[in-house]
Parts: structure tokens; sequence; C-alpha cells
């Protein structure tokens, strides 16, 4: 089996089992984080009157005659208000990424024109095989030497390819990535099975048992797990009572250990002092929550429902035949059947 990395500018092929590199060169560019982000905003139908970059973009919407896909660049919720809050100014996501691909020390779009079987430009007019001729224009207005354009501003100037929302260098990189994944994933695991022989003489259900493990098995062995430990913590608990708590077993220690008046004295401070930043706590708490309640009320309820000591379960039923049913399964099964034939008769 052999797999193009890209139809349009090969940039390899790689034959599995044959010594094939399956490691990621141009991966770097795509999960540093340069603009992995933007791709997620690129279909938004908005503008933006981003400062730095407004020459850049003004030409979006000959883009959109051109290629007949609504395709923008920025638009003021990603420029300007990025994970802003309360009114607040956000931030820049153009900036950021144009940033983290600086951080990373990605190479400078000319080289990854290069990389992905394009001629190296020299001037920035030669950047028009990708772009429109005025964008490569703006951007000898904006860069010193065509070395200095950086990977995020160049792929986006690009025109889209036929049936893509990405240019020729963006959908290269992106091309290039997800077929070495496939690439690896398929040499690392799948090959190891004859599932021609594993599902040989089985009917559907049977084969569909094998196959459900065997990827069950892959999940366990490539993905990763992150234990999460679930917090009881009350609503109202903050890293100060955290921080007191562990003042107070401290002193209780110290007491314990040498039984003095002072190390006395000092536990009934901490335990006093633990006391009052709970009680303080939980006041502003609450009436933080009840100042809410009308613009938040889930918060409001969901407060009120914890403070409950007892809640409120489905009680048990009865089934056709009269007996009370205390099971899980049997209280299931008796309200499926009632709602199915609400919704039935």
């Amino acid at each position: 089996m052999v797999i193009s990395y890209l139809d349009a500018g090969r940039i390899a092929t790689c034959t599995p089992g044959f010594g094939c590199r399956c490691g990621s060169p141009l991966g770097f560019g795509f999960t540093s984080g340069a603009f992995v982000l933007t791709l997620g905003f690129t279909a938004n139908s908005c503008t933006s009157s981003f400062p730095l970059l407004a020459s850049i973009t003004s030409s979006a919407s000959s883009y959109q005659k051109a290629s007949h896909i609504k395709l923008t660049y920025h638009c003021v919720q990603v420029t300007n208000r990025l994970f802003a809050q309360n009114g607040s100014f956000g931030m820049d996501l153009v900036a950021l990424n144009i940033q983290r691909g600086r951080d990373h020390g990605l190479p400078p779009y000319n080289r990854w024109r290069e990389i992905c079987h394009l001629p190296p430009a020299s001037s920035f007019q030669e950047f028009a095989d990708v772009m429109l001729p005025e964008d490569a224009e703006r951007l000898s207005s904006l860069y010193a030497h065509v070395d200095d354009v950086d990977l995020f501003i160049g792929g986006l100037l690009e025109k889209p390819k036929a049936g893509s929302l990405l240019g020729h260098t963006f959908l290269c990189i992106v091309g290039d990535q997800f077929a070495r994944l496939r690439v690896s994933l398929a040499i690392s695991y799948s090959f190891r099975y004859n599932y021609e022989v594993l599902m040989n003489n089985k009917n559907a259900e049977e084969c569909y048992m094998i196959l459900k493990n065997k990827i069950a098995t892959a999940t366990d062995h490539y993905i990763p797990r992150k234990l999460i430990r679930p917090t009881n913590n009350p609503p109202w608990f903050s890293q100060e009572i955290k921080r007191l708590i562990n003042a107070r077993q401290h002193s209780y220690r110290r007491l314990k250990r040498y039984q003095t008046e002072p190390h006395r004295q000092e536990h009934i401070h901490a335990c006093r002092a633990v006391k009052r930043t709970i009680k303080s706590t939980k006041r502003n708490k609450e009436i933080t929550v009840a100042a809410q309640a009308k613009t938040n009320p889930k918060s409001f309820y969901k407060y009120v429902n914890d403070r409950r000591l007892k809640r409120d379960t489905i009680g048990s039923p009865i089934d056709s035949e009269g007996s009370t049913q205390t099971n899980n399964k049997s209280k299931a099964k008796i309200l499926n059947t009632y709602f199915t034939s609400v919704f039935t008769h």
C-alpha cells in the first residue's frame, strides 16, 4: 500500500513495512499552534479592522468572488475579544498565532514554500503565483525581506485550492501531517492482525465484537489517560482556607510533640482563624449567589440543592401486577413501558 501525502505537489510517498519514515518533519508547523486555532474561524462571515493587518486582509472580498467560498480571515471576536469577560478587552488570536510561530522558531513562509514544492521567492512579486498580486505588494510594505514573512500570514493570503478553504502551503502541511499519522497508526497497529482470518465464518454480530475489542485495545494502548480525582469541596472552599487548614494541622502536630503553652496558644489561634475565614467566605458566597439569583438562577438553585440534607430520588414504582419494584433495572423497565405507551397510543 503506497500513500501519497499530497496529490497536488507531492512531498513523498510512504510504503509501510519498507523502511518508511513516519515521523513528522512538517508536523511541527501544524502542531505548534501557529495556525491550528484560526483554521476553525476561517469560515466565519465577519470582517475586522485590525490595524496591523488591515492592509493585508482588505482584499478578502475579491477572494470570495474568485473562489465562491465565504472565506474571510479575521473577525472582531477573534482579533479583539478572544476570551473577553464582562465586556473587557480580549486577546488577539492573530497576534498570538504570529508570536507562537516565532516562539517555536518556525521557518519563514518562503522556506515553507520550498518544502511544499513551490519555487522560493526572491521578491515579493513572485508570491503572486499563489496569492493576489496586490496582496503580495502589501506584504512588501510590512516586511523588509521575503524571508521575513511569517508562515501564518503568508499561508492565509494564499488563494484557496478548489474544494478547500486552505491554500497550497497550508494544504501541504495539514495533508502531510494527517497522512503520516494514518500511515504510522497502520504500521504500528492495524497490520498486526489478519482480519480475514479473525472474521472467517463469523456472523455480523461476532465480527462487530471482534472489531470493537480491537479498537478498545488500541484506544487503551495509544491514547493516554489522565487521572481526574473527584473533589468534594464545598462551593465556598478556597485556597486561603486550604492554607489555613494546613497551618492548623501543623500547629496541632507541634503541640502534640512539645506540649507547651506557646504551642497551645498557637493552635488555638490557628483554629479560630480557620473558623473565622470559613464563616466569612460562606457569607460572602451566599450574598453573591443571592444577588445573582435572577441573572444566574442555575447557580442559585445548585447552591441551594447542595445545602439540602435529603435529595429527592425516584420512588419505588408499582408494576402492572401491583408489586413494588425497588430494583433499578425494574424501575427503568416500568418507566420505559409507561413513556412508550404515552407516545405510541
